[in-house]
């Protein structure tokens, strides 16, 4: 089983990390050269277009694109800090946690593209919905992104996607061509129906990702046991490849 999940805007100030025996550098590194060189044909104020940020952001983020080469670089998995990213128990976790995950779990970006948890990154700002080309982002990665699934699914015992990622990131994935996508949503119960809350899911993805690594969950059946916060599977909104967790 592969797993996918979504970035975050919000990354820390400072490296995050233990001493670590294995860290990878970025899988598409012709392609994130690439954006790079891009971005930096835009002006400062193309780029607070396109990026919809002014005054200090649009400052670093300016800095951090014209020094990138120089910037410090941390791995993807201690960089980010989001919603569901504070609810990973990084501090607690020990070597069998972070061997669990090393070649498991993927984290789709715009930037990237993809990178492991010990891919080493820099920081960055960036998404799917901003255009830097004539194409999208989605149809930039697409191939690249899919290429890569596809074959590291090949490689797997069951050949399982698991989508953990958010819909804004998972929907770059081919459905034609990754064929076993099992997709983890969260609802809450409001006015006597289920009703998916952006906030509160971000935060569901992140326990369920952080129950998966501390358990070491593999297997389907396994997954649809996970409860927590009071969360638990709903059967009657759930399939064989989408499973709905509510509360």
């Amino acid at each position: 089983m592969k797993i996918i999940f979504s970035p975050s805007k919000e990354m820390r100030n400072i490296n995050f990390f233990k001493n670590l025996e294995y860290t990878n550098e970025p899988i598409f590194n012709s392609a994130i050269l690439q954006i790079l060189n891009r971005l930096r044909t835009f002006s400062k104020e193309e780029i607070s277009s396109i990026m919809k940020v002014k005054n200090t952001i649009l400052d670093d983020t300016l800095k951090n694109i014209n020094n990138f080469e120089k910037n410090e670089e941390s791995p993807a998995l201690f960089l980010y800090n989001g919603v569901a990213f504070k609810e990973l128990e990084l501090s607690k976790y020990n070597n069998k946690d972070f061997e669990f995950i090393k070649d498991k779990l993927f984290i789709l970006s715009a930037f990237y593209g993809l990178s492991k948890p010990f891919t080493m990154i820099k920081k960055y700002r960036l998404d799917m919905t901003m255009k830097i080309f004539d194409i999208s982002f989605y149809e930039f990665w697409k191939k690249d992104i899919n290429d890569f699934i596809e074959k590291e699914l090949n490689n797997d015992k069951d050949g399982i996607l698991l989508n953990l990622a958010s819909g804004e990131f998972s929907k770059i994935m081919d459905k034609k061509r990754i064929k076993t996508i099992i997709n983890i949503d969260f609802k809450e119960y409001r006015d006597n129906k289920y009703i998916s809350v952006s906030s509160y899911s971000k935060q569901a993805r992140g326990a369920f990702l952080n129950i998966i690594i501390k358990n070491k969950i593999e297997d389907i059946k396994s997954l649809k046991n996970i409860s927590f916060n009071n969360y638990k599977l709903n059967l009657e909104l759930s399939d064989d490849f989408n499973f709905i967790f509510t509360r």
